[in-house]
């Protein structure tokens, strides 16, 4: 079952950005996503952190956030709650269309972003009160 959730959490993006960013071969990483192997209990807990899901997830025992309905949703969801986080009401520019064809890469890509802008927010915010 591990391999068929790193397929679909992988989206888009190659096995080699994937295997970079978790600190593996792209050999190794294979092998997990097509059941050649299984990666050891460390390995599991630094995908699991990676993709934001849980072990039981990665393992096959339960969805993203609890709810099989919203697995095709999930990208969307994370993003939406990075919006209520942030207090932000007014989603005009959110086209679901557009966000469903975006990869789990293209998510992390725009949180980041988002957060960068925020922090950039506040800094200049912190540096206008002295």
């Amino acid at each position: 079952m591990i391999g068929k959730r790193l397929k679909q959490l992988r989206g888009q993006q190659t096995q080699q950005w994937i295997a970079d960013e978790l600190g593996l071969t792209r050999a190794r990483y294979s092998h997990y996503e097509n059941g050649r192997s299984e990666p050891d209990y460390d390995t599991i807990i630094t995908i699991a952190d990676y993709f934001d899901v849980s072990i039981d997830y990665l393992l096959g025992r339960d969805s993203p956030k609890g709810n099989p309905a919203l697995e095709p949703y999930r990208d969307i969801l994370e993003v939406h709650q990075i919006f209520q986080a942030h207090k932000i009401d007014d989603l005009f520019f959110l086209n679901i269309d557009a966000w469903k064809s975006l990869s789990a890469q293209d998510i992390f890509e725009i949180k980041h972003h988002f957060e960068w802008v925020v922090e950039r927010r506040q800094r200049l915010s912190d540096e206008g009160k002295h």
